[in-house]
Parts: C-alpha cells; structure tokens; sequence
C-alpha cells in the first residue's frame, strides 16, 4: 500500500487480459484515479475506485495503466489490477 499522494507505477504486461479491473483495499481518506496512457508519459484519468470496493473496468486500448493518489489526508491504501484470460 501507499500512505503517500502521487502516480504508483504503471501496469504495461497486461496484453493477455481481455478484461481488467482495479479495486481498492484500506482505510483511507483520498481519491485514487484509475489512469491509463498510450505512450507512458501522457496520462488520462479513466475513473476512480472508492473505499466501498466498487471497481473499475477500463475501456479503451491503453498500452500503460496506472493509480494516481490524489487528495491525500490519511490512512492506508492497496490497489490491485486483475484481469481475465477469454478464449477466442
């Protein structure tokens, strides 16, 4: 976890994922957006995922994905990227 504001690093080994998702873990007061880039260096805000475990499903093709802690007052925070493998 992060007790700290600022972008986590970013999640870019993910081509096998048909679909992902972010979930947050913690107790924690701040805003955790979702991110995702094509290039890695220009970053657009996809969503945000929430204390109450409600995740966040990117869509669009984005090479990089990241967790950008903004507004960061206290506590504890994990987010977690999974994914699922479908066959064709």
């Amino acid at each position: 976890g992060v007790s700290v504001a600022g972008a986590g690093s970013s999640f870019s080994d993910f081509s096998a994922l048909q679909k992902k998702t972010f979930m947050s873990r913690g107790t924690y007061v701040a805003t955790v957006k979702i991110q995702g880039s094509m290039v890695g260096s220009t970053w657009v805000d996809i969503g945000d995922v929430s204390t109450s475990g409600e995740p966040v499903t990117p869509t669009g093709m984005y090479v990089y994905l990241r967790a950008n802690v903004t507004d960061y007052t206290s506590g504890s925070i994990t987010v977690e990227l999974s994914g699922v493998t479908e066959g064709i």
